[in-house]
């Protein structure tokens, strides 16, 4: 998703709804990382499991806490 296609940017809740529906997805059956706590903080207000990225070793910890099968 592009923010100069679909006029809208992070942190909107509109963009993650926009990439909801193009993903054909539940907010459930999503995984966002970004390194921004505002875009973080957004995604998670939609249910979206969400992931701050400060390092990969928070990375991996984070992820093994949702408990995410990856691959």
């Amino acid at each position: 998703i592009l923010s100069h296609e679909i006029h809208m940017t992070k942190p909107d809740p509109k963009v993650f709804e926009y990439a909801l529906k193009k993903a054909g997805c539940k907010p459930e059956e999503i995984l966002f990382i970004d390194d921004g706590f505002n875009n973080v903080r957004s995604a998670r207000v939609l249910g979206i499991n969400s992931i701050r990225f400060i390092g990969l070793d928070n990375l991996v910890e984070e992820i093994q806490k949702l408990d995410i099968k990856i691959g």
